[in-house]
């Protein structure tokens, strides 16, 4: 039988035992409690649909015709938000993240190339030509319609570490969760595009949209988290989210059911290993 030869397996037995400690080491940096603010540039849409034969007032469609016949000038807008954020990790590859979000999404409705006595928007204008084109002149006339929900949301995100450094300073997670939202704000931004402006105003704002939103929506979200280890307890990360109201906030002839994809790019502060 061969011998135990000390000297020679002395370099395996430092190498196994300086992964072991490496890996607990690691595995004991698991941050446990952080705390976290972010920014978020948003793209928002929205797809809006009715099945009502009730009559548009001053068009003389129903809701469902009418719908129909601006789709197609229903577009996409850009917003922005910003949130808080408590992150808890709950086992070792899995954290739960919520806290407070400030979320505006809709759409915007565009108005292009309009003539003389086209219509654009009730309010828009005062008088008894308010909602009506007056200007004769050859200046490109075009008014983007944003129609925009506000929201307090509080998200709930699980999680999933899929990858991370041997050092911890990068990680690489999956997302998936639900959004709880609380209207703050419902309104009608009427931009004039490039110089034109009507009564020297190149915007006007309306509480009236047409829409009626509910108090409380829900939507659904999945992205994914980059982090950056900057310092010992100070994370920069970046995560692209895409979400989805697969209920409608409106309550009326027509409904509406947002979508977006929003990137959180900000900070994380671990308080507690």
């Amino acid at each position: 039988m061969k011998k135990w030869n000390l000297k020679t397996t002395k370099p395996f037995v430092v190498l196994l035992l300086s992964v072991v400690c490496s890996n607990h080491l690691l595995a004991q940096s698991k941050t446990k409690l952080s705390i976290g603010a972010s920014i978020s540039p948003t793209i928002t849409g929205s797809l809006n649909t009715s099945s009502s034969d009730a009559i548009v007032s001053n068009t003389g469609q129903n809701y469902t015709k009418y719908n129909d016949s601006i789709s197609n000038k229903e577009t996409y807008r850009v917003s922005y938000g910003a949130s808080v954020w408590i992150i808890y990790a709950i086992s070792k590859n899995i954290d739960l993240q919520t806290g407070l979000t400030y979320l505006d999404v809709g759409f915007q409705r565009q108005l292009s190339n309009l003539k003389y006595l086209d219509r654009t928007y009730p309010g828009i204008g005062t008088g008894e030509y308010s909602g009506i084109v007056i200007d004769k002149s050859n200046v490109k006339k075009s008014i983007d319609l944003n129609y925009r929900y506000q929201y307090l949301q509080i998200p709930i995100l699980a999680n999933f570490d899929l990858k991370h450094t041997r050092d911890f300073k990068f990680e690489f997670d999956m997302n998936a969760g639900i959004g709880l939202n609380f209207l703050l704000n419902h309104e009608l931004q009427a931009k004039m595009v490039d110089s034109y402006k009507i009564e020297g105003k190149g915007e006007y704002n309306f509480d009236s949209t047409g829409y009626s939103p509910r108090k409380f929506a829900l939507n659904v979200m999945v992205g994914g988290t980059m982090k950056y280890r900057y310092e010992k307890n100070i994370y920069l990360f970046a995560q692209p989210i895409i979400g989805f109201y697969p209920l409608s906030v409106s309550a009326g002839e027509i409904s509406s059911y947002p979508y977006y994809f929003s990137l959180n790019l900000g900070l994380i502060y671990s308080l507690k290993n």
